[in-house]
């Protein structure tokens, strides 16, 4: 069941994967490592792992990871 809510989950992000940025929030202490946390490599370990299972490319990877917060940091007019 959690597998399945999570397919779900993640085929509804990679739909939206020109609108969003795709990122984590590590602000406590607890999500380091050190202190029993996922880290800061969670998201490009783990979560690509699961996302590869159904069925992320390399090219959807890096418009959720580069291009999207490329344009979402932009403060002028994007270079062309």
């Amino acid at each position: 069941m959690l597998t399945e809510l999570m397919s779900r989950i993640m085929n509804q992000a990679l739909a939206m994967e020109n609108d969003r940025p795709f990122g984590s929030e590590i602000c406590y202490r607890i999500c380091f490592k050190k202190y029993g946390g996922c880290g800061y490599d969670c998201l490009p370990t783990n979560v690509r792992r699961m996302l590869e299972t159904i069925g992320l490319t390399e090219r959807k990877w890096n418009v959720l990871v580069v291009e999207n917060p490329v344009q979402a940091l932009a403060f002028g007019k994007p270079l062309e």
